[in-house]
């Protein structure tokens, strides 16, 4: 998804040090899927995480852009029989703990990682 969806960038300043992007909720109070995700460095991760309201906080080509990035999502993941089940049901609601839907990788992290697939 960091790759495909949002070219190993932020979303917003376009920052691609990988080591300090995260992959939030877009909108913080419906349950994360992939048609709710936006990649974003930690500090603009942070304070997406504290906006109320997006429409106001975000220009309107800002916002088509993500929800574009979204549909596109949703028509990938569809192609899923695991996932297409998640598309039709109903969106529920999150309480405000967890947001935050990756952890940043460490280069202690990514070896680690990396030996464990080797393994497998």
């Amino acid at each position: 998804m960091v790759e495909n969806f949002w070219g190993s960038q932020s979303a917003l300043s376009a920052s691609d040090d990988l080591y300090d992007l995260v992959m939030v909720r877009w909108e913080k109070y419906r349950e994360w899927a992939p048609w709710n995700t936006i990649l974003l460095t930690k500090d603009e991760a942070e304070a997406h995480l504290k906006l109320t309201n997006l429409e106001k906080a975000y220009e309107m080509v800002f916002i088509h852009r993500i929800k574009h990035k979204h549909i596109l999502a949703k028509n990938y993941f569809a192609q899923f029989p695991e996932m297409a089940a998640a598309l039709h049901k109903g969106d529920k609601q999150t309480c405000s703990s967890d947001l935050l839907l990756t952890k940043p990788l460490t280069p202690s992290s990514a070896k680690q990682s990396i030996r464990e697939k080797a393994v497998h």
